[in-house]
């Protein structure tokens, strides 16, 4: 519910979007919600389905905050051609398997290294290798790496390439030390939203944010202007 109390909002149904992100992706971002009905100040968006996400899964993780030691996630480091690389240990699809709780900090990324005074100019980069094992090339889509170590987009740097002597999906990302979050996504061909149950699954108890963008354009104005933000998350007040 919006409540406009003290704020003039003329023709709400034409005039106000309200935009809601889960994770700050902007792939399957619900735009133009318009209001159920409104009664009185508040503005009434307590649809049945219009506004449902899928809940997805916890985000994968690795510790890279220092490239001289291994953290559980990491396999191997090498120093190959000048270049830092950094191999993390296979991942499982899990579509099927039991939900597991695990904390995360839902796809964003912490940089930083240790021992350094001036996190900026001081902590390293390294290629990053991922992997998943999957039985068989998709032919009707590509999959990507996903997260904010993507900047949350599908692009060709992070889009991961079938090894078929492996049987598995690989992909590698330039990165800076520091703490990462991601997921598997597939993009289906001639499509805009990626797929996150196709390799992570998909259950209700999956902690998420959301973020919810109101705008609002003026009788005569030529652009929206953003007049509200509020950030939720399903298992903590924000």
């Amino acid at each position: 519910v919006i409540n406009s109390r003290g704020y003039s909002i003329s023709e709400p149904y034409m005039n106000l979007n309200v935009v809601i992100m889960q994770n700050f992706r902007s792939d399957n971002a619900i735009v133009n919600l318009k209001p159920k009905m409104v009664i009185g100040d508040e503005l009434d968006y307590n649809y049945d389905y219009e506004n449902i996400f899928d809940g997805g899964n916890n985000f994968r993780n690795v510790d890279m905050k220092n490239l001289r030691y291994q953290s559980p996630r990491i396999k191997s480091i090498k120093y190959e051609n000048d270049k830092n690389h950094v191999y993390i240990w296979d991942d499982i699809p899990r579509p099927y398997k039991v939900y597991k709780s695990d904390e995360d900090i839902n796809g964003k990324c912490l940089i930083n290294c240790d021992d350094a005074r001036d996190v900026g100019i001081e902590c390293d980069y390294a290629y990053v290798h991922f992997f998943v094992p999957f039985p068989n090339p998709i032919a009707d889509g590509n999959l990507y790496i996903m997260g904010s170590l993507a900047n949350w987009q599908f692009a060709r740097e992070n889009q991961m390439v079938f090894n078929s002597q492996k049987m598995g999906y690989e992909g590698t990302l330039y990165l800076k030390e520091g703490y990462y979050n991601w997921l598997y996504a597939f993009l289906p061909n001639n499509t805009t939203t990626g797929d996150v149950t196709l390799i992570e699954g998909n259950h209700y108890e999956t902690e998420n944010d959301y973020y919810i963008l109101i705008y609002y354009r003026e009788q005569g104005s030529l652009h929206d202007e953003l007049i509200g933000m509020q950030l939720l998350n399903s298992f903590r007040d924000s």
